[in-house]
């Protein structure tokens, strides 16, 4: 199986990215790398990179995307509600929290026959501390530093007023 033929990516996948990214980028923008992503409870999720290309705030700075799909036939909701992320995470990211920006995103189901939302990759990789994966060093002076960002994240998450920024969350 070759690398643009990869294992959890079928055709009808590759299509409707192909489109989106052609839509979203240009004609002229190339669409490589589809996987899908194993980390973590990534569920229907799939990195991918365009190279070239232009979105609507400008020329495409960014080669490595994710996108996380609803799974079909699945109510929305609770952690199957794939669009209800979107909104949270760009405020995060707006908050100038260590989380990915959302460039694009639907509740619809005309693009990829259900909800979807596209997020830009960032470098790095998980940590699960009950499984952690094995090019971490799990010496206590490489972990410690990873718990210390978490500490010092956590209080800038809870500071940013979700009510006021997310008014309909809770409904």
């Amino acid at each position: 199986m070759g690398l643009d033929q990869r294992a959890g990516v079928d055709d009808e996948l590759r299509a409707n990215l192909g489109a989106f990214v052609a839509r979203n980028f240009g004609a002229e923008a190339k669409m490589e790398n589809v996987e899908p992503m194993l980390g973590g409870h990534a569920g229907l999720t799939f990195g991918f990179d365009v190279l070239g290309g232009q979105t609507a705030a400008g020329p495409n700075d960014n080669t490595g995307y994710i996108i996380k799909l609803a799974p079909k036939g699945v109510r929305r909701e609770g952690n199957t509600d794939v669009y209800r992320t979107a909104p949270l995470l760009n405020v995060l990211y707006e908050a100038d929290l260590p989380v990915p920006h959302v460039p694009f995103a639907s509740p619809d189901e005309e693009e990829f026959e259900v909800p979807y939302v596209v997020m830009e990759k960032l470098k790095g990789r998980e940590f699960f501390i009950w499984e952690p994966h094995a090019s971490f060093d799990l010496a206590d002076d490489k972990v410690a530093p990873l718990w210390r960002q978490v500490a010092e994240v956590l209080p800038r998450i809870h500071q940013v007023d979700w009510q006021l920024k997310l008014p309909n969350w809770e409904k």
